[in-house]
């Protein structure tokens, strides 16, 4: 099945998870207070490269700048409170930046869960711990969808670009990883 747009990966995604309305309305009944969080969530971003620069290549260090000059108005967006077809093109848009300025998938996954453990932090220390649960789990639930839209976006942009540079069909590329997959483990 091809689950090449948006509204597909989201619909699959919220088979599976607890990404509802309700999920964005608590973000958005708290953006007044999330929204004071964003340079305190930057500040730890930017520590934490910087403590890592050290065993990071010149590649990573490169990555992790990309994301920083990114990652303000990407956390806004995100406790807009916005659900709609422009927010998730905005999603989308910021996945295929990241490509196209070379930040890799381990990288902006790394970065997702370290925001996601700050995030909760900063609930836990602002607010009383049930409240700061529910908050909590809305973030991780809408940034873990915006992370699920990046990664099929990558997987999508890198398949669509085999079919048009090779004239291999989609279903043909597919079949291929599938084979070249079980070729793998059953090499153990």
């Amino acid at each position: 099945m091809e689950r090449s747009s948006i509204e597909n990966i989201l619909e699959v995604f919220k088979m599976i998870s607890n990404l509802t309305e309700e999920t964005y309305k608590t973000i958005a009944q708290n953006k007044d207070t999330l929204i004071t969080w964003k340079d305190s969530l930057l500040q730890s971003f930017k520590n934490e490269v910087a403590l890592n620069k050290e065993n990071m290549s010149g590649a990573d260090k490169e990555e992790a700048k990309n994301l920083e000059t990114t990652l303000v108005d990407w956390y806004e967006d995100i406790i807009s409170g916005d659900t709609g077809d422009e927010f998730w093109k905005r999603q989308w848009n910021v996945g295929l930046k990241y490509l196209a300025d070379g930040v890799k998938l381990d990288m902006l996954i790394g970065m997702m869960s370290f925001l996601q453990s700050k995030f909760a932090e900063k609930a836990f220390e602002n607010y009383p711990p049930e409240e700061a649960l529910k908050i909590y789990q809305a973030f991780k639930s809408i940034t873990d969808a915006v992370l699920a839209v990046i990664v099929e976006g990558h997987l999508d942009l890198y398949i669509n670009a085999i079919e048009k540079m090779s004239g291999i069909k989609r279903p043909v590329i597919e079949r291929m990883a599938s084979l070249e997959c079980k070729k793998i483990l059953e090499e153990g």
